[in-house]
């Protein structure tokens, strides 16, 4: 897209677009693009959402070596019976 931007620049985009195969609608979008500030998050987490630190204690209990072969609802189980609440 750069080298069409910069074929535009010498000649009109429709021509640019033409004679390089690219769409004209993708150009316009890509550039659009480039000049608009990135949005991080869209949309807001939702409220029941874990924190980052219960995710980060998640991770660990699963990918635990006596856990590794394990499914999530057996893991619980066994949790639970050792005590483990989370």
């Amino acid at each position: 897209m750069k080298i069409t931007e910069s074929l535009a620049q010498e000649i009109n985009v429709r021509q640019a677009c033409a004679a390089l195969t690219v769409s004209s609608a993708g150009f316009y979008r890509w550039r659009s693009r480039q000049k608009s500030v990135p949005r991080e998050n869209r949309r807001p987490a939702p409220p029941l959402a874990l924190s980052k630190e219960e995710e980060r204690t998640i991770l660990v209990i699963l990918h635990d070596e006596r856990l590794v072969d394990m499914a999530p609802p057996e893991i619980y189980r066994k949790l639970l019976d050792e005590g483990i609440y989370l």
